[in-house]
């Protein structure tokens, strides 16, 4: 092998690997203190769905949540929560704005979660606003998702 491909490989070694944790900026809140401000405000919920390796979920958090006037419009009309799909309590109790229980697996279900990033805008009583379900995602995008949600509250 010559010093030309071994630098190249030593070099591939040395990427980071995608780490998709939720932007801090974003300050989500923990599932049962989100559906506790949804009940006290009555906004409607922003549940966004990825897990720490998705490479798609780090495209987003870049391209699409990083924009100040978008997290600030999110922040303004929903109160934002976020859920690991890859969780490893699928059997954990989820409290649905509206009253009903369901649990981490079911909701991962119902919500049609993958692939990730996906996320849902749910009413103040449960019903589904509008989602999306895209992989990569701008800030305009985001923008117009927002619209969409708003308009059908």
């Amino acid at each position: 092998m010559s010093l030309r491909a071994l630098c190249f490989f030593v070099s591939i070694l040395c990427l980071p690997v995608a780490q998709a944790e939720p932007p801090d900026s974003w300050q989500f809140k923990e599932w049962t203190q989100a559906i506790a401000q949804v009940n006290d405000e009555k906004k409607p919920l922003f549940v966004l769905f990825g897990y720490a390796d998705c490479p798609w979920c780090e495209y987003l958090y870049r391209r699409g949540m990083n924009d100040t006037e978008v997290r600030a419009k999110y922040k303004q009309n929903f109160v934002v929560t976020y859920v690991d799909t890859k969780s490893h309590r699928p059997e954990e109790i989820f409290v649905l704005p509206g009253g009903a229980t369901i649990t981490h697996g079911d909701l991962i279900k119902r919500f049609q979660a993958y692939p990730t990033p996906s996320w849902i805008f749910l009413s103040p009583s449960g019903s589904v606003l509008h989602s999306n379900r895209n992989g990569k995602t701008t800030a305009r995008e985001m923008l117009r998702d927002i619209d969409f949600a708003l308009a059908k509250r």
